[in-house]
């Protein structure tokens, strides 16, 4: 146990370490040979032969998060803390993007694996305005920076924006609304779609051609 004293008057600290194994460990943590690593890093490491997220075990978990079982509910996260993290970061995002509600009220949502996949996607958990740009718009970042943005996950995005942005809150392309808006008109900030797939960029035909085959 180490018990720190700190003397407000003096500005001075001092540090009582009691018993020889405290004091090693105590030591250790000063010691410029030893090497320690994140508890995600060892996540990553150790799921390096666990499956990949794909398409179809998203939308396989996505159906298990949202039939309200239990049961369902915790194979689904068990899948998604013993996936290849570093290659499903796409998918682990926006599923925590969209469930985090669900996922926290999970049986496994305090369990040593999926604590540490929680806190390495957190940041994803934007639980503010559904109707506003800037709850997509940070997702988009996150996974920019998180070089997980895809095309598909980007079209997803920008579908959302359309749907709950554009025609749900402003009224516009609503019947009796004389301004109309399409979905193509919706563009990314030029630094964020260099981003996309290491470079490649949506096409306005992919944009307007494929709308129903994406698992989110």
């Amino acid at each position: 146990m180490v018990q720190v004293k700190v003397d407000t008057f003096q500005s001075t600290a001092i540090t009582m370490v009691q018993g020889q194994k405290n004091m090693d460990v105590f030591r250790s943590l000063y010691d410029p040979n030893i090497i320690y690593v994140t508890d995600t890093y060892m996540n990553e490491l150790s799921g390096e032969d666990s499956i990949t997220l794909d398409a179809e075990s998203y939308k396989s978990i996505k159906a298990m998060i949202k039939t309200n079982n239990k049961e369902d509910l915790t194979v689904g996260m068990t899948m998604m803390a013993n996936c290849n993290v570093a290659k499903s970061k796409t998918y682990l995002g926006l599923l925590f993007f969209h469930f985090s509600d669900t996922l926290r009220g999970g049986p496994v949502w305090n369990q040593v694996a999926f604590k540490t996949l929680k806190k390495q996607f957190d940041k994803y958990v934007l639980e503010n305005n559904h109707y506003h740009s800037n709850r997509y718009s940070e997702c988009i970042k996150l996974l920019a920076e998180d070089d997980a943005l895809t095309i598909e996950a980007t079209e997803h995005l920008i579908n959302l924006v359309f749907k709950h942005v554009i025609n749900g809150n402003s009224g516009i392309n609503s019947n009796n609304n004389v301004f109309k808006l399409n979905k193509t008109s919706i563009k990314l900030s030029e630094e964020v779609r260099e981003k996309i797939n290491n470079g490649s960029t949506m096409s306005k035909e992919y944009l307007m051609h494929h709308t129903d085959d994406l698992p989110f």
